[in-house]
């Protein structure tokens, strides 16, 4: 019995965040209005030294290979492909090295999430896994998906 191939396409959705509207606020382009929020709550309003995506990390170098890769190419003819696989990177939304009164030193990191795309949930385990072995006890993951969270992120922090 032959089944019959489907002709769909398929869609790649990895590549944007559904329903999230970027902005533009003092010269930094936001991915999100959340991101903004934690943005101004964060700096503006409680006055930690937060940086917007300035923390790029590269979680998995990709290798030139040693074996054949062929694979389709822009004709959609098979063909030898001889690139480099392309790094694995990640980019928190917001860092910054929190300093308490008793003159300890946590590493924060702020991830605002309204929904993810589906790369994300890999990545996170990879940076957390990497940040876990270089921090240890003295880094702090936040991912708040609404306002709320976020001032409860801050809230936590403040109590360090």
């Amino acid at each position: 019995m032959r089944r019959k191939l489907s002709t769909a396409k398929r869609t790649v959705t990895n590549t944007k965040v559904r329903n999230a509207q970027k902005v533009t606020y003092k010269g930094i382009k936001f991915q999100s209005k959340l991101e903004v929020f934690c943005y101004k709550y964060g700096k503006e309003v409680l006055g930690y030294p937060l940086e917007y995506e300035s923390f790029k990390t590269t979680l998995f170098v990709g290798p030139r290979l040693d074996g054949y890769l062929y694979q389709p190419n822009k004709s959609k003819h098979i063909a030898l492909d001889t690139t480099k696989l392309r790094d694995i990177t990640y980019s928190p939304d917001f860092t910054f090295v929190h300093r308490t009164k008793g003159g300890l030193e946590y590493f924060i990191v702020i991830e605002c999430k309204g929904r993810a795309n589906d790369s994300y949930p890999l990545k996170k385990k990879m940076f957390l896994a990497l940040m876990n072995r270089k921090y240890g006890q003295n880094f702090y993951f936040f991912e708040p998906h609404n306002q709320l969270q976020i001032r409860e992120c801050f809230e936590i922090i403040k109590n360090l």
